[in-house]
């Protein structure tokens, strides 16, 4: 999608600080989110991410620049849901009643007809008079889930809400939650994910936004990772982009070597590789960068 012309979210020129904080925690973002676009915003702890989910929702107000959701300055609620990494379920009402506890202004008939149509789609119709103590960690998220795709919205906003499950149930969570989205009533939603799981942002994302400091170690990740998964040309991708920003670093110029070399593009791999050895001749790779290029 080129500019913002039939975007769900437009964002340009956002900034935003905390108050006596030396230096801003958003500054200058652009963001554009199509209609049922999956949009992952990458990033460590500590670096906005949960801010800009908040101002997208009308939470927080920017310091200055421009947000837009279906046109119109963002309201709590008004086209967007939320679900929380502490999953924010009301302990006192059942499943029943937490997801429907958005949809008052719903005649009775209908809002108990669509509770139940999402109790299906999480798999916990056998749940509905249970209260949130009672279940696990994975179907407490489920709930929240239906929740909050129970209310039909333009845009689903995700803070992180696999972090406090085990690995195994956040790889299936994660499978989950796209099949639920998937199987909703109604148009796909637009979707904001925020993550500090590069294998996360991978699994979800249509289009990521990464939010990481220039940090070689950090921003080489998201390269490496598809370096791994066998992806030699998105990794390829990512690596030259992260020369362009740390052009004098040997372990970013190692790492494409070792891409262009899986893709047999020897010329490019002995560039790299040299390249990497001038910068640094004893950095982590280098015995290996040595052995390559004895073969090349």
């Amino acid at each position: 999608m080129t500019g913002t012309e039939g975007a769900l979210v437009s964002l340009a020129g956002v900034s935003w600080s905390f108050d006596g904080s030396p230096s801003p925690v958003l500054q200058g973002v652009d963001l554009t989110v199509a209609p049922g676009e999956v949009v992952v915003v990458l990033g460590p702890s500590g670096c906005g991410k949960t801010t800009l989910l908040r101002i997208i929702a009308g939470l927080l107000r920017p310091e200055c620049g421009t947000v837009r959701v279906a046109g119109r300055a963002p309201l709590p609620g008004q086209d967007s849901a939320i679900v929380f990494q502490g999953y924010r379920l009301l302990p006192w009402k059942t499943v029943a009643q937490n997801i429907g506890f958005a949809l008052h202004a719903l005649p009775a008939p209908q809002r108990e007809e669509r509770v139940a149509r999402y109790l299906d789609l999480v798999g916990l119709a056998k749940f509905a008079g249970a209260y949130p103590a009672a279940l696990s960690g994975g179907m407490r998220q489920r709930v929240a889930l239906a929740r909050a795709l129970a209310c039909q919205p333009r845009l689903l906003l995700m803070d992180e809400p696999f972090a406090a499950l085990d690995a195994q149930s956040r790889e299936l969570m994660q499978i989950e939650t796209m099949r639920l989205i998937a199987g909703a009533e109604g148009p796909a939603p637009g979707i904001v994910f925020v993550t500090h799981s590069v294998d996360e942002a991978l699994m979800l994302a249509q289009k990521a936004k990464e939010k990481l400091p220039q940090d070689p170690s950090v921003m080489d990740t998201l390269g490496w990772v598809y370096y791994k998964r066998g992806l030699y040309d998105s990794a390829i991708a990512e690596f030259v982009d992260s020369i362009e920003k740390l052009p004098n670093n040997a372990s970013v110029h190692y790492h494409l070597g070792l891409a262009y070399y899986k893709k047999e593009d020897y010329e490019s791999a002995r560039e790299h590789l040299s390249q990497a050895l001038k910068l640094d001749e004893a950095f982590d790779g280098a015995e290996m960068a040595r052995k390559i290029l004895m073969d090349l």
